[in-house]
């Protein structure tokens, strides 16, 4: 009785690895433009919440000083309407302060540069 055995090897993977190997690169690609736009639109839309809100402090923080030209151009000129117009001014101010502080801490950080 004789047994042969022949082992034949081959480098060259069967023609379906190849198939499947140009399948997930495919889906891969697919996949990371998807997740490259996701990320880009949120970037955006972090862009604009953070010019939004300091467009707010801008305006809350011209306020007091828009309050107080009126009063000066009607003549108003009591203690008591100088008080009143300090306390929205303090008031104003310190919301301002709050969402300028908030603003700070939200602001996205720029991407590094290669």
């Amino acid at each position: 009785m004789d047994l042969h055995i022949h082992h034949h090897h081959d480098d060259c993977p069967p023609p379906w690895v190849a198939e499947f190997r140009a399948s997930l690169i495919s889906e891969i690609q697919s996949i990371m433009s998807a997740l490259t736009d996701a990320v880009t639109a949120l970037q955006d839309e972090v862009t604009q919440e953070t010019t939004v809100e300091q467009s707010a402090v801008t305006l809350l923080q011209g306020i007091p000083a828009l309050i107080q030209a009126a009063l000066t151009q009607a003549g108003v000129d009591d203690a008591t309407a100088t008080t009143a117009v300090q306390a929205v001014t303090d008031a104003i101010n310190t919301s301002s302060q709050s969402l300028a502080a908030a603003v700070a801490a939200n602001a996205p950080t720029p991407p590094p540069t290669s």
